[in-house]
């Protein structure tokens, strides 16, 4: 009971810090969801898992007698007309523009490439040992190349209903690795404008793809882990409270339940998340994140209904 009441004398502590994390992830998920920025969306293109016709050269053997090789030609030109009626007759599903997110309120390995921009938002039904809702809107660029370095940049507006006023700087370093890898290095509140509920986060984080089944068009089929440390927002509730401790584990489990949703719990290093990544139309490069946060742990005081929503414009 003390530390409840000392939760609600200091107000929401990880409140605007947790919606704040919330629409930042909701970016990521926007730009490491591009096919050609992320390791995550390796998968995303769908027509990836297809067979794809052998390579017929044309090129006439000069050994052969002038009417071998127009022999031999004739039948690669079959060969070649034979494949392409076949390739009509088949059913070529649409590539996906975006893939599903893989959680809402921790930070995963990926990220996204230069040109990529995103834009999102973030909502919590109310805060943290409070009553009230709470929103916030950001946007992430994307430089460099994650099969190398690659870099998102994030802007957030922590509160808007004093748009403009009160924001963050957020960084996040990230490489794609062999074996399904991915690994990652970030800031959060590198630099604030006005002021936040939380504290300069630093945390490091590794994630992985399992594939479950050949096709990534199956449900089940693949499987996200990511695991990290940090500190600021990453300890947890009595430490943040008492202001002791220096770092904490975090970490999520992901699973595609169809090639526009993901599944996924977290472990935010205060309270286990559970929600859902929907991409609704295959056309439309939006992500929608609902999430139940503060479900279980010592974190919070009950559980809260979030939604993140991002939006990829380039």
């Amino acid at each position: 009971m003390k530390l409840r009441d000392e939760m609600r004398k200091v107000g929401p502590l990880a409140v605007s810090r947790h919606q704040a994390a919330s629409v930042v992830c909701a970016l990521a998920i926007v730009v490491s969801g591009m096919p050609t920025a992320s390791a995550q969306s390796a998968d995303s293109a769908q027509s990836a898992d297809l067979p794809l016709p052998p390579i017929v050269t044309l090129v006439a053997d000069d050994t052969q007698t002038p009417q071998q090789q127009a022999e031999d030609l004739m039948k690669r030109l079959s060969h070649v007309t034979e494949r392409l009626g076949q390739m009509e007759k088949t059913n070529l599903e649409p590539i996906w523009l975006l893939v599903p997110g893989l959680n809402s309120n921790i930070p995963s390995a990926y990220g996204g490439g230069k040109g990529a921009f995103g834009v999102g938002f973030g909502y919590q039904e109310r805060t943290r040992f409070g009553q009230s809702d709470d929103g916030t809107a950001g946007m992430i660029i994307g430089f460099g190349d994650p099969e190398k370095i690659g870099a998102d940049v994030q802007l957030t507006a922590l509160d808007l209903s004093q748009f403009g006023d009160r924001a963050s700087l957020g960084l996040k370093l990230h490489r794609r690795l062999k074996n399904d890898y991915a690994v990652a290095v970030g800031f959060e509140n590198l630099l604030v404008r006005g002021f936040t509920d939380g504290q300069r986060s630093v945390y490091a984080v590794v994630s992985k793809k399992v594939r479950l089944a050949e096709s990534s068009r199956k449900p089940f089929s693949r499987l996200y882990l990511s695991g990290g440390i940090g500190n600021g927002r990453f300890r947890s509730e009595s430490n943040v409270l008492s202001d002791t401790g220096s770092v904490n584990v975090f970490g999520s489990a992901s699973i595609n339940l169809s090639r526009s949703a993901i599944l996924f719990t977290e472990w935010t290093g205060q309270a286990l998340n559970v929600g859902v990544s929907l991409v609704p139309w295959k056309n439309l490069p939006l992500v929608i994140t609902p999430a139940l946060a503060d479900v279980a742990g010592p974190g919070g005081d009950g559980t809260r209904f979030t939604l993140g929503v991002g939006y990829l414009l380039k």
